[in-house]
């Protein structure tokens, strides 16, 4: 499968087939002995957990109505974002995104429009925050009920803080 994009629009796209592996470098940049972490630092860590079994892994791409950070689809046709926060104040500032929440809040959908297959698409299936394992307590409480959260600690290691809920059940083909 291709995806077109262009060069604004995406930094990284990564298919299966053709996704690097983890190398020792990219696992020694990303292990920090201080507690600043990047988002770059974040989006290595999920790039080791997630890309080698996901048929698509993709970075900094607009598929619904925002930028994704990251946008992975499993094999069985899940797609899932991860929203990369590194401060409280960056974790805020998302909110100001007003369209973007309300529609994983509600799927953006009015009257019998949720039966065409754009209106399926509007949203991932799961949306979760990522976020340095330090900021967990100072946003747990933020999150909305629409979303999860992970943490990732100094050492790469991605843990679920809240699980993501489904925000629908559809499987999106790429036929």
């Amino acid at each position: 499968s291709t995806i077109a994009t262009s060069s604004h629009t995406a930094r990284t796209i990564l298919h299966s087939n053709s996704i690097n592996r983890a190398s020792s470098a990219d696992l020694a940049d990303t292990n920090q002995s201080s507690k600043t972490m990047t988002a770059q630092d974040i989006l290595k860590s999920a790039r080791l957990r997630y890309a080698a079994n996901s048929e698509y892994f993709i970075e900094n791409l607009y598929v619904f109505e925002w930028e994704s950070d990251i946008l992975y689809k499993t094999k069985s046709g899940i797609y899932h974002e991860l929203e990369i926060k590194v401060s409280k104040s960056d974790f805020k500032a998302d909110f100001k995104k007003k369209r973007k929440h309300e529609i994983l809040r509600t799927g953006g959908c009015f009257g019998n429009y949720w039966n065409t297959n754009w209106m399926k698409m509007q949203r991932p299936n799961d949306f979760a925050y990522i976020i340095p394992s330090d900021l967990v307590e100072k946003v747990r409480e933020l999150i909305p009920e629409y979303a999860g959260l992970y943490e990732v600690t100094d050492n790469n290691f991605i843990s679920e803080v809240i699980k993501p809920p489904k925000l629908h059940d559809e499987r999106i083909s790429d036929a």
